[in-house]
């Protein structure tokens, strides 16, 4: 599988209807997930509990802008929160040995009520 269908895959992976076995079987057993100090967690046990703990998973999330090298992508989407307030994601992956084994992400996070 290439670095594209790879990064799609883990991308379409955790959105409705989710598959958090398909999202832990497109990242590495250490990946490590920098989302900021918020959100750090390393190994792909511990992403897929992350991802799969959200209650309320976003909703008409769009992928704005992709790139896709060998062993590098960086995906821009935005989605909508459970308070219908949208969040806009840069995520900067790394693929090792075919799988995903580093996650940088920022975020717009929407301001609190």
């Amino acid at each position: 599988m290439n670095s594209k269908d790879l990064v799609l895959k883990y991308f379409n992976s955790w959105q409705q209807p989710s598959d958090f076995d398909e999202m832990r079987a497109c990242v590495s057993d250490d990946v490590t997930f920098n989302g900021g100090e918020m959100m750090k967690v390393t190994g792909g046990d511990a992403l897929k509990q992350m991802v799969s703990a959200n209650p309320d998973p976003w909703t008409d999330v769009i992928l704005l802008k992709s790139y896709f090298g060998d062993n590098q992508a960086v995906l821009f989407y935005e989605g909508r929160n459970s308070h219908n307030k949208t969040t806009r994601v840069a995520e900067y992956l790394t693929i090792t040995n075919g799988r995903i084994s580093d996650i940088v992400a920022v975020m717009d996070l929407p301001k609190p009520n």
